[in-house]
């Protein structure tokens, strides 16, 4: 487990590997994010959350934490792998409270780097997650986008990354994945109205896009 200090202080992010845990450690850091994964997913159960915990055998946790309260304010899962000579990170779920203070980019930027992926891939119906996802690219490289073809390469990582049933690899739509989540009006806003206008036009109430950036 490794720890940082971030927005001066005012929040600490700890990071760390679910795979080999003990199982009371793993209970523990269960229990760190519950009320965050409820929030977001209610409903779950505690066998939904140790899932998505353990999603993968590589997969860390970032947990984001309010150093004067100890409140758990977000967390985020992912995990990294080779496919096809590109290293493509996986996004299993980010989430934040307090979005207007940055704290989602910060978990983004924490664990993501050029240097290290060269694709980062993560499901969404929040088109303010998707623009904060398209920023992650120096050249804003990400699709699904408007009146842009998915390259093959795409739609390999797509298919190979998106472990929900009924992906579209032309559309990058995924129906029925968001059926018990929060749809507050927040998530249907963006800054920018071209991508607020495609998600309004392309989506279902629990439909979401398989999004996958370039960082190269």
């Amino acid at each position: 487990m490794n720890t940082k200090l971030v927005l001066d202080g005012k929040y600490r992010i700890q990071t760390i590997k679910t795979a080999g845990i003990s199982k009371d450690k793993l209970s523990e850091v269960a229990e760190q994010i519950k009320e965050m994964f409820l929030w977001f997913a209610p409903g779950s159960t505690d066998e939904d959350i140790n899932r998505r915990l353990c999603q993968h055998p590589e997969a860390f946790v970032d947990i984001l934490t309010h150093v004067e309260s100890g409140e758990c304010r977000g967390f985020t899962v992912h995990y990294t792998e080779q496919f096809n000579g590109s290293w493509v990170m996986f996004r299993g779920g980010t989430i934040v409270r307090d979005r207007s203070r940055g704290l989602y980019k910060i978990l983004l930027h924490h664990s993501i780097s050029a240097e290290k992926q060269d694709f980062v891939v993560a499901m969404t119906q929040n088109p303010r997650v998707y623009e904060a996802l398209r920023a992650l690219s120096t050249r804003g490289v990400v699709y699904p986008a408007v009146g842009v073809s998915n390259p093959e390469e795409v739609k390999l990582i797509a298919q190979e990354f998106c472990k929900a049933p009924g992906l579209d690899s032309e559309s990058m739509i995924v129906p029925g994945v968001y059926g018990s989540i929060r749809k507050d009006k927040e998530f249907k806003s963006a800054k920018d109205h071209l991508v607020e206008k495609f998600f309004a036009e392309s989506l279902g109430d629990d439909a979401g896009f398989f999004v996958v950036v370039s960082l190269r």
